[in-house]
């Protein structure tokens, strides 16, 4: 088999799943007719199959080991606040401000998105003080009380009290963001006490020692070289986040949708499988889901590799756990993903095998998904119905054979309000059957 290595971006991967958020797989439109694998690889290197005769495709088959992103680079730099995790998926970073209305909102949003994911996430935390509006004549000078606030922060963090004092502040925001300067850092130096062990006298002598002092002062010019324009200001390694992200639902979501893509690498294989099946052989593969069993019929004699493959991740539980993310009511069911973004694959990436023979004239047909000729993997969708414009696109490797009613009653979770769809059917269990 040739391998070509392919190197898959995160920065790629990372927009993608941003823009999945908002559009997911299993949501697609009605005008949506054609069953892909969301594109997150540069596949170079690859002759097109074409020139489709009524065999299987003799040009030279290509099966593509994926690169993995190995392990996860440190983003943080000197000075920078750290929650460090032992095994980071992704890094999050937040320049921010503690006297900003926004930024005070997406707090609380990084906050519960940290639960939600914890040991997930390093985050990191960059100030970007607001500039000071009554000040005309010199723009880039910060809000008073917005220094206060950071040498209010640097002087916990003398400490080792940083994250204390920025939940503090956050936490308060209501309560001091009216006061004026002084009445604010009064209010600091009387709510230190509520820090356990804080030594509330070096902490006064900090907050206004030349070194704090100097650090909040160039604060802004510091995110201003970083190449920051606004607040607040969200990163993920080195990407940036879209505005129109910064909403707890949005944030989640596609953060959740990247963290499973990174975690997928821990599963995925480093080469492509060896032929191991008997192409004299009939095999079969007994499908278990929430709802009811299907027994589909594998065509290893049509596409010996793709049966080989799905037998191969088969026995080795690919599919175990892992929820249909697309259903399409009267077109198809899709699933194969153990991420549910429907970008994932199992690590290599290989060739179609199509016979004109073969083509998507009835319902139950079981074929690969794919983002273009060499980019199956471990995607498959069932049809439900006559689907011709699929023909020569797709590989057929099999076909529902009993339990097509389970496959059937797939459709009755499909919600008509798209951005409210989930499924909740999991494949728990394939079984591969000889014969």
């Amino acid at each position: 088999m040739k391998k070509i290595s392919i190197g898959i971006s995160l920065t790629l991967v990372i927009a993608f799943a941003f823009i999945l958020s908002s559009c997911q797989p299993n949501a697609l439109g009605k005008e949506d007719t054609t069953p892909t694998v969301a594109e997150s690889t540069e596949a170079s290197g690859f002759v097109e199959l074409s020139n489709l005769s009524g065999e299987t495709q003799d040009q030279d088959f290509t099966c593509t080991a994926v690169a993995k992103q190995g392990d996860h680079p440190s983003y943080a730099l000197e000075g920078d606040h750290v929650l460090s995790v032992e095994d980071p998926a992704i890094t999050l970073i937040l320049y921010s401000d503690f006297a900003c209305d926004m930024c005070n909102s997406l707090y609380q949003i990084t906050q519960a998105i940290l639960l939600n994911y914890p040991g997930d996430i390093e985050f990191i935390y960059r100030y970007f003080p607001l500039p000071d509006m009554e000040n005309q004549e010199e723009l880039t000078a910060a809000n008073p009380k917005s220094l206060i606030a950071i040498q209010a922060a640097e002087a916990a963090s003398n400490q080792n009290y940083f994250w204390e004092m920025y939940d503090l502040l956050n936490d308060n925001y209501d309560t001091w963001i009216e006061y004026d300067e002084q009445t604010f850092t009064d209010w600091i130096l009387t709510q230190v006490a509520s820090i356990d062990e804080l030594d509330e006298a070096q902490f006064e002598t900090d907050m206004f020692s030349e070194d704090i002092v100097n650090i909040a002062a160039t604060s802004m010019e510091n995110a201003i070289k970083a190449g920051v324009t606004y607040i607040p200001f969200l990163g993920i390694d080195d990407s940036a986040i879209p505005g129109d992200y910064y909403e707890y639902n949005s944030l989640n979501q596609s953060l959740g949708q990247v963290i499973a893509l990174t975690r997928l690498e821990d599963i995925q294989y480093d080469e492509c499988p060896e032929m191991t099946i008997d192409t004299n052989k009939d095999y079969y593969a007994k499908v278990t889901t929430d709802i009811g069993e299907f027994t589909i019929h594998l065509f290893d004699d049509v596409a010996p590799f793709t049966v080989n493959s799905f037998i191969f991740l088969a026995e080795n539980n690919w599919y175990d756990d892992v929820y249909f993310h697309r259903i399409e009511p009267g077109f198809v069911a899709q699933v194969g993903d153990p991420t549910g973004t429907g970008m994932g694959n199992p690590g290599y990436l290989y060739s179609l095998e199509v016979s004109d023979d073969l083509t998507f004239n009835r319902a139950g047909l079981v074929a690969m998904a794919n983002s273009g000729p060499n980019s199956n993997g471990s995607q498959f969708f069932i049809t439900y119905d006559a689907t011709p414009h699929l023909d020569g696109s797709y590989t057929i490797f099999g076909e529902v054979v009993d339990g097509m009613d389970v496959v059937e009653a797939l459709q009755d979770t499909a919600l008509e309000d798209a951005e409210n769809t989930y499924y909740a059917i999991f494949i728990r269990d394939i079984e591969i059957i000889e014969k």
